[in-house]
């Protein structure tokens, strides 16, 4: 009876999971916004873009010191779970990104463009969150624009097994050190194993005022596409 009334009214059980999912990662995400949200007018410094970054990961399952025997442990790595989920489906990853988008506001061009063009040919141009792309999206990326830059987040054992050709391997910690001096206006993708990676990379670049930041919005292990190796 209960399954004849939903297909009566064009609901599957798959779309309440869905539903259910997308109002869950609402609620996270409103709940976060004030914390996440930068005030361009007074950017963090690269040293506190890297506290943020290393206080962020030692909260997610990522970390060695995480103890996921606690109630809000197993809570968080659940929350982590539903968005690794909502990230990498058609329906609820629009969503996902809207509201990241929420969180996290638009990028301030002045303070790192040419003074003599300051950023008048980029006001029109509001560059928000991380935009989460698709793997499509990244093909038609990478053959349109030479310069893309695609850096994978994971340790670099993983990166040598397999990874995309020309993408450079900056694991997590160390991508705030190496990318302080990267010109702030490069098109950059953010690939690596799971929605936490690159979820915590793109949102450091986007502390440091980077303009072009996407995330690969499934893992790196569902790429469709070339693969390089350094191991035999």
């Amino acid at each position: 009876m209960r399954k004849s009334l939903l297909k009566k009214i064009g609901v599957n059980l798959l779309d309440i999971l869905l539903i259910a999912i997308f109002i869950f990662v609402a609620f996270t995400l409103m709940s976060r916004s004030s914390s996440a949200s930068i005030n361009f007018n007074n950017l963090p410094s690269p040293e506190t873009v890297n506290e943020i970054l290393i206080s962020e990961y030692k909260r997610t399952p990522l970390s060695p010191e995480f103890d996921n025997s606690s109630l809000s442990a197993k809570f968080t790595s659940l929350k982590y779970s539903l968005l690794e989920f909502a990230s990498s489906n058609k329906f609820t990853a629009y969503f996902l990104n809207y509201f990241n988008k929420l969180g996290f506001g638009s990028s301030d061009c002045s303070s790192c463009a040419y003074p003599v063009s300051g950023c008048s040919d980029y006001e029109t141009l509001i560059y928000y969150y991380p935009v989460d792309i698709s793997l499509k999206e990244l093909h038609t990326k990478i053959e349109n624009d030479q310069k893309l830059l695609i850096i994978d987040v994971r340790d670099e054992e993983d990166y040598l097994k397999s990874h995309i050709p020309l993408s450079v391997n900056i694991p997590l910690l160390d991508i705030v050190n190496f990318m302080i001096t990267v010109d702030r206006w490069s098109e950059i993708v953010v690939v690596g194993d799971n929605y936490i990676q690159t979820k915590l990379a793109a949102e450091a670049l986007q502390r440091l005022n980077f303009h072009r930041v996407h995330r690969l919005n499934v893992p790196i292990s569902e790429w469709d596409g070339e693969i390089e190796s350094f191991v035999n």
